[in-house]
């Protein structure tokens, strides 16, 4: 096996060789690390499973082939939150929006769904130039 690069490589390994999933197979990583990891593969569309632990498939209680999707309650630490997609809707639909700290992670996610909504505009502030080109250009495209 050869070592293509790192998380940051993520996206542009998934688009040169066509990757359909990510499997992480990293059971001491800690959540945050697994959670910036997912942040990387979702903005791919690819699928993100975990790997069940070695002490699992040893203990017999799973197999291999019993990789878990990845469930937003299991980053979060509690179950996740569904939202009413009819009232946010209206709350956003033809008003100007400032998201502050766009270019972040939180930021571009908010600017992402908030976008979906139609607002009147949508107004990115944040620190980074880059970053916030970065979110600008892919909401652009969509």
């Amino acid at each position: 096996a050869k070592v293509l690069g790192n998380r940051n490589d993520i996206p542009r390994l998934v688009e040169e060789l066509a990757v359909d999933q990510v499997t992480i197979a990293i059971p001491s990583l800690n959540g945050k690390e697994r959670e910036k990891i997912v942040e990387i593969c979702n903005t791919t569309g690819v699928t993100v499973n975990n790997m069940p632990s070695i002490e699992d498939i040893m203990a017999g209680n799973m197999s291999v082939s019993a990789f878990q999707e990845i469930d937003v309650a299991d980053l979060l630490g509690r179950p996740e939150v569904v939202l009413d997609q009819d009232e946010l809707n209206q709350f956003f639909k033809g008003k100007t929006i400032l998201v502050a700290g766009a270019g972040g992670s939180i930021g571009s996610e908010l600017c992402r769904q908030i976008a979906k909504f139609t607002p009147k505009r949508l107004l990115l502030l944040g620190h980074g130039e880059n970053s916030i080109y970065l979110i600008h250009r892919e909401l652009l495209e969509k």
